[in-house]
């Protein structure tokens, strides 16, 4: 009895082992088949792993870009934020003498424009008008006026056809751009 017991289960071990082996490896694989199948997943783990880190690195050098891009652009947004608040500056200086005074010359002009020092503080500007605004039928009376304070105009800058005009009265450093 105990040998038919023995049998039984001996005989169900084998099968329950044939399965698993199936299971586990559906194919059998001789010594060059396994060493061609071991080479093939190793290949598939060394690409995975180099996919892998490639992506890491793109994404860490991406980011990187990014922030100094956002660091460049953030400095060069506030440089030009300075550089429109020095413009604003000098602009509301100019209003402010004008403001401050019945009647501006050139030579006043030339004053308060020098004393700007452009080439240390505003080095992108050139020089600094003072447009006054003309009705067409006043042009000559303004050119006559101009003169008298000292400026050197002979016409009207720039030429229109529109009937108010808006001639650059004062520019200041004078030079040879300067109207005349």
């Amino acid at each position: 009895m105990s040998s038919a017991a023995d049998l039984s289960h001996t005989d169900v071990s084998r099968r329950l082992g044939r399965i698993w082996a199936r299971v586990r490896l559906p194919v059998q694989f001789d010594g060059a088949s396994s060493s061609v199948l071991y080479a093939i997943i190793g290949v598939l783990v060394a690409a995975s792993l180099t996919l892998f880190g490639w992506q890491f690195t793109s994404q860490r050098e991406l980011d990187r870009g990014n922030e100094a891009f956002a660091s460049v652009t953030a400095d060069t947004r506030q440089a030009l934020r300075n550089r429109l608040n020095n413009y604003a500056t000098a602009l509301d200086g100019a209003a402010a003498l004008h403001a401050a005074s019945s009647k501006v010359s050139a030579d006043e002009w030339e004053t308060y424009v020098t004393s700007l020092d452009l080439d240390r503080t505003l080095s992108s500007i050139k020089g600094i008008g003072y447009v006054e605004p003309v009705k067409r039928t006043g042009a000559e009376a303004f050119i006559r006026q101009a003169r008298e304070d000292g400026w050197r105009l002979s016409t009207i800058h720039p030429a229109s056809d529109r009937n108010e005009l808006l001639p650059i009265k004062y520019i200041a450093p004078a030079g040879p751009t300067a109207p005349h």
